[in-house]
């Protein structure tokens, strides 16, 4: 997108740069005096398998988050340690939403920038738009995602080749908890085909099971075990992955 058509930074360089601009905007908006919000930063590692991974990968992620009453800003990034694209930086994102009461539905709705490294010559970005809600056992979700495949700019130097575009990819999720979610501990199961550095095709949703333990009020740590199958509503339908992760969110 634009974004890479105007860098005069080499790849790399920029690439290596994105984890610290995150972390920039994120600090101004947490320590401004004049903000007075509801943040909160975490972290999780996943560890797992799939069909393609040649034995276990690994990632590490942080996510930061910043909330005023009508508004807030969600931004993180992934790290592969242990991945079959080779790429350390492999992904990010940034998410600016509104928050709208609807009668007595509260609707959290914006747009966000994700950006992935699916393996050393191919890029993926995703333009999106959504909304979501949380109730008393649910948290529903539905958005649209416009996604581009590139090839990265080492790449492009070597392979000719077009952009690749998918416009109007559906966007689901649906959370059922067994507690009310202001519970201490609760385990919950998830319908979906996103996760926060990750967009499935429509046909390819993921399954979730999570299990959340407050410490206190401000400290959470979690588990979830997801499992990925190729392919839903098609003819047949055949294990892809598993991959466990731990977690912990922190209020600030």
């Amino acid at each position: 997108m634009f974004i890479y058509d105007l860098c005069i930074y080499p790849e790399i360089n920029f690439t290596m740069k994105r984890p610290i601009i995150i972390l920039v905007v994120l600090a101004f908006l947490w320590l401004n005096p004049s903000l007075k919000a509801q943040n909160s930063i975490g972290g999780y590692l996943d560890i797992g398998e799939t069909q393609v991974s040649e034995g276990l990968y690994s990632h590490i992620s942080n996510i930061g988050c910043f909330e005023k009453t009508k508004w807030g800003m969600k931004a993180g990034y992934q790290l592969g340690l242990v991945q079959p694209q080779d790429i350390i930086f492999n992904s990010w994102y940034m998410n600016p939403y509104g928050k709208i009461k609807i009668e007595n539905v509260l609707l959290d709705m914006g747009g966000e920038y994700l950006w992935t490294a699916i393996s050393q010559d191919i890029r993926e970005t995703n333009w999106v738009v959504s909304a979501r809600t949380t109730l008393n056992h649910w948290q529903l979700g539905f958005g649209t995602s416009f996604r581009t495949y590139r090839l990265s700019r080492k790449a492009a130097d070597v392979y000719s080749g077009n952009r690749i575009t998918e416009n109007w990819n559906m966007m689901y999720n649906a959370t059922y908890a067994l507690k009310p979610y202001e519970n201490r501990w609760n385990l919950s199961g998830t319908f979906t085909n996103y996760d926060r550095f990750i967009i499935q095709q429509e046909n390819n949703p993921m399954l979730n099971l999570r299990f959340d333990y407050n410490i206190s009020s401000r400290l959470l740590l979690y588990s979830e075990l997801w499992y990925k199958p190729a392919g839903l509503m098609v003819i047949r339908v055949t294990y892809y992955g598993m991959f466990l992760r731990l977690g912990v969110s922190w209020k600030i």
